[in-house]
């Protein structure tokens, strides 16, 4: 488990990046502003996947983009809700399909009653 920059967690927010990228073991990395989270993020533009980001909610929001700065747009426009519960899992994940990624999303909402016809 990695802590981004190394600061104390006293009285502030904390999120949890929950990353999975090339089918490995997903890693914990530590951020304690959105702003952190979004540099990193910054950081993932080497790879050439789709991402499917979720709030760690049942009912969060799930996104699914090729684009990663409709990731880090929705995560600075408070698309997901990461501010309000600390510490907020955040989840990210790399697929090399949207039918893949689509699949798992999918997968996340079965419990829903909206899910299937």
């Amino acid at each position: 488990m990695k802590q981004h920059k190394n600061k104390p967690y006293k009285n502030k927010i904390m999120i949890h990046l929950n990353l999975g990228i090339y089918n490995g073991e997903v890693e914990l990395i530590k951020f304690f502003t959105l702003n952190e989270l979004c540099e990193y993020l910054k950081e993932l533009d080497r790879f050439d996947c789709i991402w499917l980001a979720t709030e760690g909610a049942e009912k969060g929001e799930i996104l699914i983009t090729e684009n990663l700065e409709t990731l880090i747009s929705s995560v600075k426009n408070s698309h997901f809700n990461l501010l309000w519960n600390s510490p907020q899992n955040f989840y990210v994940q790399e697929y090399k399909t949207y039918e893949d990624a689509y699949k798992v999303a999918l997968d996340m909402r079965e419990t829903n009653p909206r899910c299937y016809n």
